[in-house]
């Protein structure tokens, strides 16, 4: 069933949607489709008339979108070469990410001139667009400006090729202790930082090895807990480019998860890591 995504549901579809839906979908009164309000609801629809280049509905049904993940994961993927960035976009968005920072590091190869990446910014943007609907998400994960290394935040997880520590064995534990601390805690939570400004509590300790008991509860994980649901959990997680990443941006991140002993290509790991955190949480079931 045809997908559309508008900021609020008013019944009715304008634009170049309304002329793709009557032009070269061909579709008629009493033909049905789905509208999203980019917040994770989608409304259920039954085409009443076309007037004036807008598609008038009328309303079936509504109901959360059963395609989001129960995690907020923020991807912070460091500039890419030629079009390997809206590759990782796409698949990114049909993984359930929330949303995409571009990174600009030490060892970027790609450094598009401010108003190059001006015309990128908006053709990456309808490439998450476009893969949203094809996968059937209930919001339009944003691709924001590029940062430099330095703005990403610190307690962010790096995906390191030069080892850290094993996903699976400190994931579970994390998010469920996240999601345990900022309801105790009764902080507002937005895309992995508390709304005061503060770091969200556990938000990243993702690969750290330094409390032994969390690596102990995440032994005793079983298939049965990945059927958990993680509401209110963030994640930040960062991925390099073909370069790599040097010894001092190393440094400047605790936190740090390793991928396996394969090399992957750059744009291979954002996808492998989403991947995996997905399957780690029940996501991909």
């Amino acid at each position: 069933m045809p997908k559309f995504f508008t900021e609020f549901f008013n019944n009715s579809i304008t634009g170049d949607d309304a002329r793709h839906i009557e032009k070269s979908l061909r579709m008629k009164p009493k033909d049905r489709l789905t509208v999203c309000d980019s917040a994770g609801v989608d409304h259920l629809c039954e085409i009443r008339c076309f007037s004036d280049g807008a598609v008038l509905l009328d309303e079936i049904s509504k109901a959360p979108c059963a395609a989001e993940p129960d995690i907020s994961v923020t991807l912070y993927q460091c500039l890419l070469k030629g079009d390997k960035f809206g590759e990782v976009i796409k698949h990114s968005v049909e993984l359930g990410v929330t949303k995409i920072v571009p990174v600009l590091s030490a060892y970027c190869v790609s450094r598009p001139s401010p108003n190059e990446y001006g015309k990128k910014t908006a053709r990456y943007n309808k490439i998450a667009l476009e893969a949203a609907k094809q996968c059937g998400r209930g919001i339009i994960p944003k691709v924001s400006e590029p940062a430099d290394i330095s703005q990403v935040p610190a307690d962010t997880l790096m995906f390191y090729e030069c080892g850290g520590s094993p996903l699976k064995k400190i994931l579970p534990s994390v998010i469920r202790d996240f999601c345990a601390e900022g309801r105790q805690s009764g902080r507002a939570v937005n895309d992995g930082r508390c709304l005061d400004g503060t770091a969200a509590p556990c938000s990243a300790r993702l690969g750290s090895n330094e409390d032994a008991a969390e690596e102990n509860r995440a032994e005793e994980y079983s298939a049965d807990d990945k059927s958990k649901k993680y509401k209110g959990g963030f994640l930040s997680i960062l991925t390099g480019s073909e370069g790599g990443f040097s010894l001092a941006e190393a440094d400047m991140f605790k936190y740090k998860a390793t991928l396996g002993k394969r090399i992957l290509r750059a744009e291979t790991a954002p996808i492998a890591a989403l991947s995996a955190i997905m399957l780690l949480t029940g996501n991909l079931e």
